[in-house]
C-alpha cells in the first residue's frame, strides 16, 4: 500500500521541481508547463483519493472499470513527468490503439515499471 500511495508523489514532485526551475528561468512558456503540471497534479490526487476510498474497504482491490483507452496518450501523459529526470522513448506505430482497460490499474502498473527502471539504471537513467 505505501509503494502505491508513493508512486503518484513522484509525478508531482517532478512537475512541480520542472515548474519552479522553468519560473525561475523566466520561460515564456511557463503558461503551458503550468497547466500540464495542474493536470498531473489534478489527476494524481484524484488517483490518490480514489485509493485510499478503496483501502478504507479493508485494502480489497478495486473492481476494473474497462474502459476505452487511447494506449499512445495515455503512456504519453503518464511518462511526461518523468521525462526531466530519464530518456523515456517508444516506438509508435502510427496508427491509432485503443485498449480495454481501467485507467487507474494500468496506470500504478506502467508508473511502477518505470519507477523501478529508473532507480534499477543508476546515475544514467535511459
Amino acid at each position: 500500500m505505501a509503494h502505491e500511495i508513493k508512486n503518484p508523489l513522484t509525478p508531482i514532485r517532478l512537475s512541480l521541481d520542472r515548474l519552479e526551475a522553468k519560473y525561475r528561468e523566466g520561460s515564456d512558456q511557463i503558461q503551458d508547463i503550468l497547466e500540464r503540471v495542474l493536470s498531473v497534479i489534478r489527476e494524481e490526487v484524484t488517483n490518490l483519493q480514489t485509493l485510499a476510498g478503496e483501502f478504507s474497504q479493508f485494502a480489497r482491490l478495486p473492481e476494473a472499470e474497462l474502459r476505452p483507452l487511447d494506449i499512445h496518450h495515455f503512456l504519453q501523459d503518464i511518462l511526461e513527468p518523468y521525462r526531466t529526470s530519464a530518456e523515456i522513448r517508444f516506438n509508435f506505430e502510427d496508427r491509432a490503439f485503443t485498449l480495454l482497460a481501467d485507467r487507474i490499474q494500468l496506470k500504478q502498473v506502467i508508473v511502477n515499471l518505470v519507477q523501478n527502471g529508473i532507480q534499477a539504471s543508476g546515475d544514467s537513467p535511459v
